[in-house]
């Protein structure tokens, strides 16, 4: 009997939290998008946590990934404000 995650995609998750990191971050998803994987076989889930120097701006600016990425931004102050933004590549 198959076990029921064989065949589903994607088979790896790189979830990411950050604050205020905007030059650190750019390097840290450069280096993700260069993976020897296919495409479809990773994800990133960025969790931007309300970050004032233009972290989120330059996420969704700048970047083209390669694989299924999700943008989430919530409000420093943990309320449930939040807005999820879906790049497939």
């Amino acid at each position: 009997m198959k076990s029921p995650s064989v065949g589903l995609r994607p088979i790896i998750t790189v979830q990411l939290c950050t604050y205020n990191r905007r030059a650190l971050l750019g390097r840290v998803l450069a280096a993700l998008f260069q993976q020897d994987l296919r495409s479809d076989d990773y994800e990133i889930v960025l969790v931007d946590d309300g970050s004032n120097d233009g972290t989120y701006e330059d996420v969704l600016r700048q970047l083209r990934p390669p694989c299924a990425f999700y943008l989430v931004r919530q409000r420093r102050d943990r309320t449930r404000s939040w807005r999820v933004h879906s790049l497939h590549g």
